[in-house]
């Protein structure tokens, strides 16, 4: 056995040496899918009776005048017909609650969906409207009177289906700890197929100027802006919208500040730059409303 220098193994070729080594493939990764999480924490489900929601209602813990709500808009005719649903079992929606704790650690509700039918129960108990039953077309009252003064003779409701009337469970949801933001997101959402008046719909918007526009108008609202001097009233949002208008104005807009451009305002790309400006405006336009008023002005911005 030999144990020269020369080898037995072949020699490689030039063109051998220079054959590029096969790249390193990388693993392929998956790309990530975003996780949709809910906005908000599920709510519960609860139910009930007609007699605790009233008392509710009399003790403050159930509020029905949040800002962005409605007036109460439904005619006497159809605040009956939501009596005789309830008390011939038929099917109505579930009230939408928002549930918070007050300082002194009671809990409070703010009605978001179903201050019309609310309104209804507690008007009907409060013997401002009647019964008409769609069965026997009889026409009966809670209550004989309504506190308003004399009325004419009524049939009053039997006690058995007072009673029943008074157990009737109705179904709610309840939501825990909302913004004020997330509960104005929950009524523009469920009220999409209501007809609400384009005042209503601005008053419903989220956003900073949406926000802008509150703390203006709570302003011009107290003792110390223009309470009671203003002509333009608050029914459905009317007040909201004029000073909606009024700093749409200010803003410097050409186009006329109709609802639809206001809308557009609110959720289009707007800064800071707007606010220093309103409030400097808005209190030249309460003193110069004041004085023309022969009003002592003690408007603060």
């Amino acid at each position: 056995m030999s144990f020269s220098d020369d080898s037995d193994l072949t020699d490689l070729s030039s063109d051998e040496e220079n054959v590029p080594l096969a790249p390193t493939k990388k693993p392929q990764t998956r790309s990530k899918k975003p996780i949709i999480r809910p906005a908000l924490r599920a709510p519960r489900t609860v139910s009930y009776s007609v007699e605790s929601l009233c008392k509710k209602l009399c003790d403050k813990s159930l509020d029905l005048e949040p800002e962005y709500q409605r007036d109460v808009v439904w005619s006497d005719s159809k605040q009956s017909q939501l009596i005789d649903s309830l008390i011939h079992n038929y099917y109505i929606p579930p009230l939408i609650f928002a549930v918070s704790l007050t300082p002194e650690g009671e809990e409070k509700r703010t009605c978001i969906d179903g201050k019309q039918r609310l309104s209804s129960i507690r008007r009907f108990i409060d013997g401002h409207i009647m019964h008409k039953d769609s069965v026997t077309q009889g026409k009966f009252w809670y209550i004989s009177r309504s506190g308003a003064g004399r009325t004419r003779s009524r049939t009053i409701l039997p006690m058995q289906l007072k009673s029943r009337f008074s157990n009737t469970q109705i179904t709610c949801v309840e939501y825990d700890d909302l913004t004020q933001d997330q509960e104005r997101e929950i009524f523009r959402r469920v009220q999409l197929g209501v007809a609400l008046t384009p005042a209503e719909r601005l008053q419903a918007i989220t956003g900073p100027l949406a926000s802008l526009i509150r703390e203006v108008q709570d302003k011009l609202a107290s003792p110390e802006g223009l309470e009671g001097h203003v002509p333009w009233g608050k029914a459905r949002g009317r007040d909201f919208l004029c000073v909606a208008q009024i700093i749409y104005l200010i803003d410097g807009k050409k186009a006329e500040p109709s609802a639809p451009k206001i809308e557009a305002w609110f959720t289009g790309d707007n800064n800071g730059r707007v606010e220093f400006c309103v409030h400097v405006c808005v209190r030249a336009f309460a003193f110069k409303c004041m004085r023309l008023s022969g009003l002592r002005v003690h408007v603060r911005a």
